[in-house]
């Protein structure tokens, strides 16, 4: 069994990495499941507030800000 919430969240940020806003109509990776689909239809919303924290999650690595 797969989880489809990891999948979400992959699919999010592979948008994220490719400057995808995630809104309806914006591609998504291949070979999606039709569940993760359904998760990401019955709220776009949360699936774009998904993608720009993914965006932001990238952008903050990149500084590489030391832990204090």
């Amino acid at each position: 069994m797969y989880d489809k919430w990891a999948v979400y969240d992959s699919a999010a940020e592979w948008c994220a990495k490719r400057g995808i806003a995630g809104k309806v109509g914006d591609p998504l990776p291949n070979l999606l499941s039709s569940d993760v689909f359904v998760l990401i239809d019955d709220d776009p919303e949360a699936f774009q507030r998904r993608v720009r924290e993914c965006r932001y999650a990238i952008e903050m690595e990149k500084l590489n800000l030391p832990d204090d």
